[in-house]
């Protein structure tokens, strides 16, 4: 099982860019050079976030697929909240467990 890191989840992913009268819809390839500096600043990403930044996009199974592979491929792990509740709580027993240990 791969090692999850403890996400920060700050940074938003915007589907739109520009501003006032400039704004325009994001496309795949902007929404993929956001994936990744979020991914940075952050740690991970919540898959709630990627699904409503392409829900613009409107992409086929197909595409979908491509894109899972495509963030397997930049070894970016994309994680539910319930993965992240899970790991969380594996995470604060272990803190417990080291206590014990230390004593």
């Amino acid at each position: 099982m791969p090692t999850k890191r403890k996400l920060k989840l700050k940074e938003k992913i915007n589907s739109v860019k520009g501003i006032g009268k400039n704004v325009t819809l994001k496309t795949l390839d902007d929404l993929k050079e956001e994936y990744k500096v979020a991914y940075q600043k952050d740690g991970g990403l919540l898959q709630k976030d990627v699904m409503a930044s392409l829900e613009h996009l409107d992409l086929s199974d197909d595409e979908m697929d491509e894109l899972w592979d495509w963030f397997n491929e930049q070894k970016m792990e994309v994680t539910s909240e319930e993965e992240l509740e899970t790991f969380e709580e594996e995470e604060d027993q272990d803190l417990v467990v080291d206590r014990d240990e230390g004593f």
